[in-house]
């Protein structure tokens, strides 16, 4: 009878602590905002288990139901006798307090409020060696078209740090993001393993959506990617797309890794077809009188690199310009380098600071040089578009009392009164390519 009445007990007991868990996992939407009382936050010893979503996009809770107000069921799990329960996490819109997640799985939603500052914070568990953070429904603002700042995320900014998966302190990034992907590995095999990895969301305006699935991957998991992989495909077809297509961002340095079965022994690569935009690869070049430049070349600033592994030599194929011919590339596995440089201005410059005289006529001398105006948030400028010439020097006729010009691009340029005349300011700098009005890369491959 004793006997009985223990595993009774025992059963009561678990079954209560089940319920309690399936309240706290995600019941209500910011349950697990660090605003919220902590004691609510209850610490046991049973750990729900991840599980996906039918379409295989999402990541979520295994458990016995999705009972609460925010418990929505994605899919089945247990042998199909439990539910996959999105765990929803509505961020908060102060940046005087980080939000603090340890689930297993979670889905981070925007909180419809304008100018909103975010900070989400993963804390490494010694359990786990990376994140999968998964873009569901996310459309940003677009970056910037203004010709000081192109290709630079201004208003709605998400910047990740803390992880080696990419190169460089932090990763920015925004535009259209819905359907992209990424790994965010904690190091955990380097001498100094990230603490923590921090996701900052400035939205600007109320309009911004997101809906960002974050999955905790264990170590020694089957999907567990290599650190330098900031994203991975493995199916027999696919579509890659740069952060932020049909636009361009600028400071973009990472790898995206690929995985065949034993039997691969290749990928067939082109241009995507039905995104709307009229150029699927626009990666430096902008300028129609400069011919796009493919195969192995000399593409000094933003290009993508294949590689039969990442980091691997020599280097398949190198590409940059303004088209993307179909190729072969062999191998089973491979990488993809992406590297977008630090300004989308290379063979146009900007000029600002325009002396007084000079601004209903400006005009530059040097023939190389065809400037127009064009609008700006510090007033009067003007955009240059170089012509092909192996270093500029020109000179900008001033008035005698007038100040150089400032003229800005992929490195500053250096004006200086001449020492002669004091009516010119001799302006001089190397060439670079053009990169503005860029979109970036959107590629489909099939594996052979």
């Amino acid at each position: 009878m004793m006997f009985k009445f223990l595993v009774f007990s025992v059963v009561f007991l678990i079954s209560n602590i089940e319920g309690r868990l399936n309240y706290t996992e995600g019941g209500y939407e910011d349950i697990w905002n660090s605003s919220r009382d902590p004691k609510l936050l209850l610490n046991v010893l049973i750990e729900p288990t991840v599980c996906k979503s039918t379409d295989g996009k999402e990541y979520g809770v295994c458990r016995s139901d999705c009972r609460a107000p925010s418990g929505l069921e994605i899919g089945k799990c247990g042998n199909g006798m439990r539910s996959c329960c999105r765990v929803i996490v509505t961020t908060s819109p102060s940046d005087k307090t980080a939000t603090t997640i340890t689930q297993s799985a979670v889905t981070l939603v925007s909180n419809g409020v304008a100018r909103s500052n975010s900070i989400i914070d993963f804390p490494r568990n010694s359990e786990v060696c990376q994140l999968k953070v998964s873009f569901l429904q996310t459309r940003l603002a677009i970056p910037s078209t203004d010709p000081l700042s192109w290709g630079k995320c201004m208003k709605d900014v998400l910047t990740i740090t803390g992880s080696p998966s990419f190169v460089g302190e932090s990763l920015i990034v925004c535009g259209d993001l819905t359907d992209q992907h990424m790994y965010l590995s904690y190091g955990m095999g380097n001498e100094l393993p990230s603490r923590n990895i921090r996701m900052i969301i400035k939205t600007y305006s109320a309009s911004a959506k997101y809906a960002i699935n974050v999955a905790q991957i264990k170590c020694g998991s089957t999907e567990i990617v290599p650190d330098e992989c900031l994203q991975q495909y493995t199916g027999d077809t696919g579509r890659v797309r740069s952060f932020g297509f049909p636009y361009q961002l600028d400071n973009q340095n990472y790898h995206i890794c690929l995985r065949g079965k034993p039997a691969v022994t290749g990928r067939e690569w082109k241009e995507c077809s039905g995104t709307g935009s009229s150029k699927p690869f626009y990666i430096t070049g902008a300028d129609p009188n400069y011919p796009p430049e493919t195969g192995v070349v000399d593409c000094s600033y933003d290009n993508i690199r294949f590689f039969s592994a990442p980091g691997a030599m020599p280097v398949t194929l190198e590409l940059c310009g303004g088209e993307f011919l179909p190729i072969t590339v062999p191998g089973q596995n491979g990488a993809i380098k992406v590297y977008f440089d630090n300004g989308e201005l290379s063979n146009s410059v900007v000029v600002t600071n325009v002396p007084p005289s000079r601004e209903n006529d400006f005009k530059l001398s040097n023939l190389y040089i065809e400037c127009v105006p064009v609008k700006s948030y510090t007033g009067v400028a003007y955009i240059c578009n170089v012509r092909p010439t192996a270093l500029l020097n020109f000179d900008i006729p001033v008035a005698a009392g007038d100040k150089c010009p400032r003229i800005v691009g992929f490195r500053e340029y250096d004006c200086i009164k001449s020492l002669t005349d004091a009516t010119k300011c001799h302006c001089s700098q190397e060439y670079d390519e053009s990169d503005d009005k860029n979109t970036g890369f959107c590629l489909d491959y099939k594996n052979i």
